[in-house]
């Protein structure tokens, strides 16, 4: 997984998982779970990046053996920046159309800076 630091001294935070779970009656619960786990963290400097997969990423992204995921966001700067009424302004204007478009231009980008592709 690929994150742009965003802010000089970035700073990396895990939440704890939840999980639902069944009930005798069918109904299910959230469980908050323990995450326990290592982190390897591998600093790649921006000014290294140039024809590598990683060149211009502004945005998190999933690399596997067999595919990259991107990943899109409805609002594309940091909630800081809207003000202190962010998270209400968030809630209320989140768009899963927005969120799409935002993963389309992302992979869209990726295919013709990485692999060179054309819009044809």
């Amino acid at each position: 997984m690929y994150y742009p630091v965003a802010v000089p001294g970035g700073f990396f935070s895990v939440g704890h998982p939840h999980a639902a779970q069944a009930t005798a009656t069918g109904r299910y619960r959230d469980r908050k779970h323990r995450w326990t786990g290592d982190f390897e963290f591998i600093l790649h400097n921006n000014h290294d990046l140039g024809g590598t997969v990683l060149e211009g990423l502004t945005h998190p992204m999933l690399e596997t053996d067999q595919q990259w995921s991107m990943y899109g966001f409805t609002f594309t700067i940091l909630p800081r920046r809207l003000g202190a009424n962010a998270p209400i302004d968030v809630a209320n204007h989140s768009s899963l159309d927005k969120a799409m478009r935002d993963a389309f231009r992302k992979l869209r980008r990726f295919l013709m800076t990485v692999h060179h592709m054309s819009e044809d």
